[in-house]
């Protein structure tokens, strides 16, 4: 399995009629996988985010992939994917599942993808997730509204910190 898979974000939306066509693409993708003996994990991942974008449940799906997972790259991998495509609609349960992932990949990320991953979800984290998420969006608008969200606590925490009691100037 391609290790650089673990910091690439895999949640980017799509439309239903893109993803029935990475779909077929992807499932033909690992047919001849099959007949060459291959691993087919990757493919079991795309096909996992073209169902998904198609509106289906997948959660059911997830769970088989990571009881069949074999190796830490592959849990991370189906961790991070679920993870980044309940984010993109900021559902609850995403935060764990990147946290799963990451943990889980900690020790095969390249050094400055190790970084990068870590900042993204550490950003992440500030979104407010739901049962029912929000409309999907793409990384660097989840990324913004992150660092808006960010920027007002670290604001408001500032203020609070300030004390209107005179006495604190004056001794």
């Amino acid at each position: 399995m391609n290790t650089s898979n673990l910091a690439i974000w895999h949640a980017t939306p799509m439309s239903a009629e893109d993803a029935r066509e990475l779909l077929r693409q992807t499932q033909s993708l690992q047919r001849e996988a099959y007949l060459r003996a291959e691993d087919s994990m990757e493919y079991r991942v795309r096909e996992l985010i073209a169902r998904y974008w198609m509106g289906r449940d997948v959660d059911g799906d997830v769970r088989s992939m990571l009881g069949s997972c074999t190796d830490p790259a592959c849990s991370s991998l189906v961790s991070l994917v679920y993870g980044q495509l309940l984010m993109s609609r900021k559902i609850s349960g995403a935060m764990e599942y990147l946290r799963q992932g990451f943990q889980l990949a900690s020790g095969l990320f390249a050094a400055a993808d190790y970084f990068t991953v870590m900042r993204r979800h550490e950003l992440l984290a500030y979104l407010p997730l739901s049962a029912h998420g929000s409309a999907a969006m793409p990384l660097e608008d989840l990324l913004r509204e992150a660092a808006v969200i960010k920027k007002l606590q670290e604001a408001r925490n500032t203020r609070r910190r300030i004390s209107p009691d005179p006495k604190d100037t004056i001794g």
